[in-house]
């Protein structure tokens, strides 16, 4: 079983809305996201804020819909409740734009490595600021920007999610949670079109994108 638990909870503070449910052509941000991995035949969970949940249930009557948390640890937490065995990819809904190459190459990684991630290389000079003043640049051969899905054998992230509630430990995505309670994670190279929404002009940018790909 192949699941996709799509991050929908956020309040956006930075945004200024709640950027999961603003336009983005004709569509709002979250369906691009749900509606792909429905395509592809995924058990599709979505985690949202609790007074938006009868909203999204009507949106997207083939998905469970959960409540959702403003930190992705614990919305991410609810969701695996639904799920005991396969492959999950959590995905941040604020990616609207998908490959379905990429996310066949990661669910062959998951299947062989339990553990994978899309990354992309970085190819900014990154520096090292203190005080409003550079301290030290940072060397970058080996630095890559984290994306979403990151995929995990089901069970095996949910026995960590587990533990670290236990040990009362809170992570900011799964790939960390898994680092520290397994070993490394494998990485997919990710693309440049899989963006994050976090600002008004990554909307605008985001538009251009889908419609240069779909026109």
């Amino acid at each position: 079983m192949k699941t996709a638990i799509i991050t929908a909870a956020g309040s956006g503070s930075r945004f200024g809305s709640k950027k999961q449910f603003e336009r983005l052509n004709d569509k709002i941000v979250l369906d691009y996201s749900v509606e792909f991995f429905k395509e592809l035949g995924f058990n599709v969970i979505v985690t949202v804020p609790q007074e938006d949940i009868e909203f999204v249930k009507k949106r997207y009557k083939f998905a469970n819909i959960v409540q959702g948390s403003n930190e992705r640890f614990f919305s991410v937490y609810n969701g695996l409740q639904l799920i005991d065995e396969g492959i999950v990819l959590i995905h941040d809904a604020a990616r609207p734009i998908l490959s379905k190459t990429k996310i066949f190459e990661l669910l062959n990684q998951v299947s062989k490595q339990k553990a994978t991630i899309l990354a992309t290389k970085c190819t900014d000079t990154l520096k090292f600021v203190q005080d409003g003043n550079v301290k030290f640049t940072i060397i970058r051969d080996n630095i890559y920007c984290a994306q979403t899905p990151q995929g995990f054998d089901t069970k095996m992230l949910k026995n960590a999610f587990e533990m670290s509630i236990k040990d009362n430990l809170v992570f900011t995505d799964e790939a960390s949670l898994w680092e520290h309670y397994y070993s490394s994670v494998s990485i997919v190279e990710g693309f440049r079109y899989n963006i994050k929404i976090t600002t008004k002009e990554d909307l605008k940018l985001a538009s251009c994108i889908l419609n240069d790909i779909f026109l």
